[in-house]
């Protein structure tokens, strides 16, 4: 939901769209330099809520201030833990760094580490962290 600073509704957008599935529960929504909006979720098939998909948030979503959908990091349930370069899982939040335009992920509810992915690609660059262990 958009607000003016009188805090009157302006617009919204969100929901389920070609090329993607919204979180079942979001949990990040930020604003890049760019003017681009990041949207995470931190589902998990497991933790009981009524009325949710059985299936975890396992994509970082990219759009524009519209609502125009611009890109989708990975796919849900596709995880395969902390060594795995492609997938993410329940993406909590991210920032994109100006200076290097990387999206940086804090996988810390299904995984254990810091991932960090091209912001106009969305190609992995690197990660670190996982505790020593693979998940």
């Amino acid at each position: 939901m958009v607000f003016d600073t009188a805090v009157t509704y302006v617009k919204s957008w969100g929901g389920d769209g070609a090329g993607y599935e919204w979180p079942q529960r979001e949990h990040g929504i930020n604003i890049d330099n760019k003017g681009f909006v990041w949207i995470t979720g931190n589902n998990c098939p497991t933790n009981g809520i009524a009325n949710l998909k059985r299936s975890p948030d396992d994509q970082i979503l990219k759009f524009t201030q519209d609502g125009k959908f611009v890109m989708r990091i990975r796919h849900s349930n596709q995880s395969k833990g902390n060594a795995d370069t492609v997938n993410v899982h329940r993406a909590a939040d991210v920032q994109v760094n100006p200076r290097t335009n990387e999206l940086i992920r804090r996988d810390g509810y299904g995984n254990h580490r810091v991932i960090v992915f091209d912001a106009d690609s969305g190609q992995f660059q690197r990660m670190w962290g996982a505790f020593g262990h693979n998940r």
